[in-house]
């Protein structure tokens, strides 16, 4: 959260919600192990439900087509909240740019 973007989201606020924004992100960065394992199992989950015996790799398939349907959203609810004059939008744009960096 840098080149100003915390002060231009909230004017009003402008260092304080700087602060509180990058408080925030490192506390996400923390549960980012937690949500990497989740992530982790359900691609696992898919490979296992989808698993077909003459197509060994089309559960695999499936699980990474749904790990990248998931990113692609994220990313790009990720960059139209970021570009939001809204502190509720930053915050939510702060959770995403976090789930993004999981994978």
């Amino acid at each position: 959260m840098s080149s100003g973007w915390p002060q231009w989201v909230s004017p009003e606020r402008g260092d304080q919600y700087d602060i509180e924004i990058n408080r925030f992100y490192s506390l996400l960065s923390v549960s980012q192990i937690f949500t990497n394992v989740a992530f982790g199992f359900l691609a696992e989950f898919l490979r296992k439900i989808f698993h077909r015996p003459d197509q060994p790799d089309y559960g695999s398939g499936i699980s990474l087509i749904v790990i990248c349907l998931i990113y692609t959203t994220a990313l790009c609810l990720n960059q139209l909240l970021g570009a939001q004059q809204n502190e509720a939008a930053g915050y939510a744009s702060v959770v995403l740019f976090c789930i993004d960096t999981v994978f």
